[in-house]
């Protein structure tokens, strides 16, 4: 999915994106997080945003 939503992004051209998050529990520490991952990825701004 990270690699999709990395392709999405470069194919509409986004100069931001925002992507929802919630409270890192211990499943967090264990399975990788897709806001995460595109923040460090991205080569763009990325918000992440707590519902």
């Amino acid at each position: 999915l990270n690699k999709k939503l990395l392709d999405a992004i470069d194919e509409i051209g986004a100069d931001l994106i925002l992507m929802a998050t919630h409270i890192p529990n211990v499943s967090d520490y264990i399975f990788a997080n897709h806001g995460n991952y595109i923040s460090d990825h991205a080569d763009i701004s990325v918000f992440l945003i707590r519902g």
